[in-house]
């Protein structure tokens, strides 16, 4: 099965086997504007060629990226495609393929298509008030920005992307995935679906997210630097997942990869001088601090 999807970056088409085409993982949205209309596949199929990169070799581990593990797969990726496929049958062979696609595949393409474009590939979430003004949601793992996404919506505001998003000149794109909840310590996927939101433009605002504190509100500013510093570590996503060593290989020809490389920490810079940053404590389940938030990011 096949089906193509639109990213900021033009048509990703998504081929896989057994009816499974990732739609739950990633789905349409529409765009004013696009940074790129080029194509690139994702594919569960047989490698093209038998790559000897850093990434082949941990996928033969069935190391995938990060903490997403699983069976030994094969692996292909380039300027235009990923190819992966498991070595062998599984009984969970779908839910591995789900690892394989939205724990590394994915990521890969969005994070090469941004260095590709001098764009930033940002983890966090995009919501548009119901004054159409794009806020960015930036913290990490288990700070509470799904529980702040949910929360907003239900205050009227949409949810446009909870994970990947995409920042060049002032200007935000949000990539439409499922959203990962956690609750009772343990933690669960809701589906994306399609939507007709235009899911990009000016950026009104970032926030990031402090741990959860009950019936707390504050706002405080971040200074340049340690704005700086917070983004490349746990912002940015080419850190944040470790995909430098893809990003050369992807293209191992083109030396102007490394280049493009330095040029992330620039576009940090750049993106926390353009943006007033501030960090945001608040109570997602509390009505009052969250109406003291709507006030200031409406």
């Amino acid at each position: 099965m096949s089906r193509e999807v639109l990213t900021p970056f033009g048509s990703l088409h998504v081929t896989a086997k057994d009816n499974d085409d990732f739609s739950y993982i990633i789905t349409n949205t529409k765009y004013s504007q696009l940074l790129l209309e080029n194509e690139y596949h994702i594919c569960v199929a047989e490698p093209l060629v038998k790559q000897t990169t850093y990434r082949n070799a941990m996928f033969a581990r069935g190391i995938y990226l990060n903490h997403h593990t699983g069976a030994p797969a094969d692996l292909y990726y380039s300027t235009e495609r990923v190819n992966f496929q498991l070595r062998e049958p599984y009984n969970n062979a779908e839910n591995l393929n789900d690892k394989i696609f939205w724990g590394y595949a994915l990521k890969l393409y969005l994070t090469f298509r941004a260095v590709q474009t001098q764009a930033l590939h940002l983890k966090g979430a995009l919501v548009k008030s119901p004054a159409n003004r794009l806020y960015l949601l930036l913290g990490r793992g288990g700070s509470g920005k799904s529980t702040l996404s949910k929360a907003l919506n239900k205050k009227g505001y949409q949810v446009l992307s909870n994970t990947h998003c995409i920042y060049k000149d002032h200007y935000i794109w949000g990539v439409n995935t499922w959203i990962r909840t956690r609750e009772n310590k343990s933690e669960h996927m809701i589906e994306a679906t399609d939507h007709n939101t235009i899911s990009n433009g000016a950026l009104s605002g970032c926030y990031i997210l402090n741990e959860y504190n009950k019936n707390n509100f504050e706002i405080n500013n971040i200074d340049q630097n340690s704005a700086v510093s917070w983004v490349l570590h746990f912002g940015n996503a080419i850190g944040n997942y470790d995909l430098k060593e893809d990003i050369i290989d992807i293209d191992p020809s083109n030396f102007n990869q490394f280049d493009l490389l330095s040029q992330q920490l620039e576009l940090t810079f750049n993106f926390c001088k353009e943006n007033s940053i501030q960090q945001l404590t608040l109570d997602a389940y509390d009505d009052r601090s969250l109406d003291l938030f709507i006030k200031i990011a409406y």
